[in-house]
């Protein structure tokens, strides 16, 4: 009986160690030149961008994404930061202070921010999935405020 037991505890720790390993594989690394592709994206009843690069720079457990923006009221440039352990990390966003937090759900980067306006706050709620050849980056963001909720899809292509 003994014998037995230690078999399937040699059979059952390799498993356990690959299962593991293939976990970690499982979180995509999106760092790298990302353009809007406009055609492919749906901004609801906002004004979609004309332009939009994001340059994002993943290391571990942090992200930098320098965005370049071109729309109807000019152009700016916002640097942010993330992390996707949970701590909640400060950006400016339009002039406004922010609180963001970011974690992973499987392959899905869900990046939560709140954002104080002269307007109230809104919760903006971006999901970052990569396509399996890690060509695309689609971000399905959910806006939240008292006025509802809005809904947009940002496909981004890989330069």
């Amino acid at each position: 009986m003994n014998f037995v037991v230690q078999r399937l505890v040699a059979l059952a720790v390799p498993m356990l160690v690959m299962g593991s390993s293939m976990e970690a594989q499982a979180v995509p690394n999106f760092s790298g030149t990302w353009s809007l592709d406009a055609a492919k994206s749906d901004f609801g009843q906002m004004p979609a961008p004309s332009k939009r690069v994001d340059i994002i720079d993943q290391k571990g457990d942090l992200i930098k994404i320098k965005r370049s923006t071109t729309a109807p009221q000019g152009e700016s440039t916002t640097d942010l930061t993330y992390g996707t352990d949970g701590k909640e990390y400060t950006n400016t966003i339009q002039g406004n202070p922010a609180k963001s937090t970011g974690k992973w759900d499987g392959a899905v980067l869900v990046l939560t921010t709140v954002l104080a306006t002269p307007n109230g706050e809104v919760t903006v709620t971006d999901h970052y999935e990569l396509s399996p050849d890690g060509k695309m980056l689609t971000i399905n963001r959910t806006f939240a405020s008292g006025m509802g909720d809005v809904q947009q899809k940002i496909v981004m292509a890989k330069q």
